[in-house]
């Protein structure tokens, strides 16, 4: 018994060792993106917007409230966290190559089938498990305007990236704040205060122009 149990003895510290060798890269590799620098957007009524280079994310929006600043936006501390951990939600990111769900995570052009990363159930959902919003973009030096800044960011998505075939997509993203307007294209940044506290969005509307729409599924995953 005493060599079977020396075997299990030497396994568990195998594999323990296995588990920290893998926690170690992958905070290493985290490291990476916590060196990025934040983009900070000012204005002239003391607003501010933290903007991080991993998925152009809307990481704060700060404005004064009472005499004191207060972050009206839902964001995570370290960078690493948009782009590493698995199941985040998609705190003020730019989400793509496709918003919302390809159901099945499948579809075909020209009679040819493509086969995505399923992420949301069977679904595809904004762009798969590594779409836009864990990719890092390049970010232009900061613009002054007469009564606030601006920034753009871009990202190229070559062909064949997370499996979608097609010419490579050079992506721009022009965010700017000025006086009493914010304005920028971003995925997902929920401005509910109470939210931070527990609470939860009871109705929210979106508007968008264009000459086309995508019908929706007809199921729960859409």
């Amino acid at each position: 018994m005493a060599p079977r149990k020396g075997l299990l003895a030497a396994t568990a510290a195998v594999g323990a060792a296995a588990v920290f060798a893998f926690w170690r890269r992958k905070k290493q590799g985290s490291g990476i993106f916590d060196k990025l620098k934040s983009i900070v957007l000012r204005n002239t009524d003391g607003v501010e917007v933290h903007i991080i280079p991993v998925g152009a994310s809307i990481q704060r929006l700060i404005v004064p409230v009472q005499g004191r600043p207060l972050d009206v936006v839902l964001g995570f501390n370290k960078a690493s966290t948009y782009a590493t951990i698995p199941g985040t939600p998609y705190f003020g990111a730019i989400v793509g190559r496709c918003a919302n769900r390809i159901a099945k995570g499948r579809f075909s052009i020209a009679g040819q089938q493509y086969t995505l990363k399923a992420n949301n159930g069977p679904n595809a959902l904004h762009g798969g498990p590594d779409g836009f919003r864990r990719r890092v973009w390049q970010a232009s030096p900061v613009e002054q305007t007469a009564d606030g800044s601006a920034v753009a960011l871009t990202y190229t998505s070559v062909d064949g990236e997370e499996v979608r075939p097609g010419l490579g997509l050079r992506l721009r993203v022009q965010s700017c704040l000025v006086t009493w307007h914010c304005c920028g294209l971003t995925g997902r940044a929920a401005s509910h205060e109470h939210m931070q506290r527990g609470g939860a969005v009871v109705h929210e509307r979106a508007c968008g122009g264009g000459e086309a729409q995508l019908p929706r599924y007809g199921s729960k995953h859409m």
